[in-house]
C-alpha cells in the first residue's frame, strides 16, 4: 500500500485567492504512521481533507498504488476512515451502536475485511446504547475514533484525535493504531501534540505557516528524549529547526 501526494496546491475562497497548501510533496507506505506537525493554521486539517477525498486540490496529483485519484474524490473517501474534530462526523440522535453499524456495513468497500476492534478499547462497550447527544466531549471523541477504527479501509486520517481525551485513553489509542490489525494500511495524525510524535510517529511532516515544510523519518530524529521534546517545541515556536 503506498500513496504518493505530489506537488499538490490548495487554496481557498471563491477565486481561490488564498493559497494555504503550495507544492507539497510526500509519501505514504503501509504499516506507516504519519505526522502532520505544527501550530494551528498551517493546515493540517486542509491536507487530511485534500488525501482522502473531501477537498479537492488546485494543482499536482495524489496517486492511490500507482494509480492517478486526484480526481477520483468519492473513490479516495471510500478507501478511507477517519474523523475530523469530536462526533461531527457522527449521528447526533442515534446511539453508538447505531453509528457502528451504518458506518461499518454501509460505507465499508466491498473488497475489505471488517476490523477486529476489541470492546475493552475506551470501555466502550458501556457507551454503545447511548446518543451522540448524551456524551460529554470525551466520549464523543472516543465514540468518534471508534466509528473510524472499525471501518475497514486503506487510509486512516485522524485530525487532532487527543482533543477532550486524558493522557490514559491517549495512550490508549496509539496501541490500538499500532495493532497488527492495520499492518497494511497506512495511518496520517495531524496534531501539534508532541507525545503523539514521540509515541507513534514513523514520519513526520513538519508544516510551517510560511508554506516551508520538511519530511523527516523516525530515525533520523534525536534519539535522547530531552533532545527530541527541544526539536519539536522549537518547531512548534520557530518553525525552522
Amino acid at each position: 500500500m503506498k500513496i504518493e501526494i505530489q506537488n499538490i496546491d490548495i487554496s481557498y475562497g471563491i477565486l481561490k485567492r488564498k493559497k494555504v497548501i503550495k507544492n507539497l510533496s510526500f509519501d505514504m507506505h503501509s504499516e506507516e504512521i504519519v505526522i502532520l506537525y505544527g501550530k494551528n493554521g498551517v493546515g493540517k486539517t486542509t491536507i487530511l481533507r485534500a488525501i482522502c477525498g473531501e477537498l479537492p486540490i488546485e494543482k499536482g496529483k495524489i496517486l492511490w498504488n500507482g494509480k492517478d485519484l486526484t480526481n477520483e474524490m468519492s473513490k479516495r473517501r471510500r478507501l478511507s476512515s477517519g474523523n475530523f474534530e469530536s462526533g461531527k462526523m457522527l449521528y447526533h440522535y442515534a446511539t453508538l451502536k447505531e453509528n457502528i453499524l451504518f458506518n461499518t456495513n454501509l460505507l465499508r468497500s466491498a473488497d475489505l475485511e471488517p476490523i477486529t476492534f476489541s470492546y475493552n478499547y475506551f470501555n466502550y462497550e458501556e457507551l454503545l446504547d447511548k446518543t451522540i447527544d448524551e456524551m460529554s466531549l470525551g466520549q464523543r471523541q472516543k465514540s468518534s475514533l471508534i466509528c473510524a477504527l472499525r471501518k475497514p479501509a486503506e487510509l486512516y486520517f485522524f485530525d487532532e484525535p487527543d482533543n477532550g481525551l486524558d493522557r490514559s485513553s491517549i495512550k490508549e489509542f496509539c496501541k490500538i493504531i499500532s495493532n497488527k490489525s492495520y499492518n497494511n494500511s497506512i495511518v496520517v495524525i495531524a496534531t501539534h501534540d508532541s507525545f503523539l510524535v514521540k509515541e507513534v510517529g514513523s514520519k513526520i511532516v513538519f508544516l510551517s505557516v510560511d508554506g516551508f515544510y520538511k519530511v523527516v523519518t523516525r530515525d533520523l530524529l534525536p534519539k535522547d528524549i530531552t533532545q527530541l521534546d527541544e526539536y519539536l517545541c522549537l518547531w512548534l515556536e520557530n518553525e525552522k529547526v
